[in-house]
């Protein structure tokens, strides 16, 4: 491997509405993250890219969908990159779990 490019997630749904999610399949993308998507798709327009993997969550998967959209590269689903578990903070206020 020469080198690996680590993104995070377009903005989503639970971003927007400040809220804990981190179990799979959680919500997608949010309008904001959907343009923040296809603006990384130009970002990486002249890097190579071998392969592309996503979390078990929507938003993940969302976002490299969209990012690589015209590319024929090869993207999977990695459970291992998922989120830590947040126990009884999940679908909570993420004010209340950043307290």
């Amino acid at each position: 491997m020469e080198r690996l490019l680590l993104v995070r997630h377009a903005h989503s749904v639970s971003n927007r509405d400040g809220v804990v999610s981190g179990t799979p399949p959680g919500e997608g993308l949010s309008a904001v993250g959907v343009e923040e998507a296809q603006a990384l798709r130009e970002a990486l327009r002249t890097e190579r890219v071998d392969v592309g993997l996503a979390t078990e969550l929507l938003r993940t998967q969302e976002t490299l969908r969209l990012a690589l959209a015209d590319r024929p590269v090869p993207t999977g689903v990695c459970a291992g990159l998922n989120e830590i578990g947040f126990g009884a903070f999940e679908g909570g206020s993420l004010e209340r779990y950043r307290t």
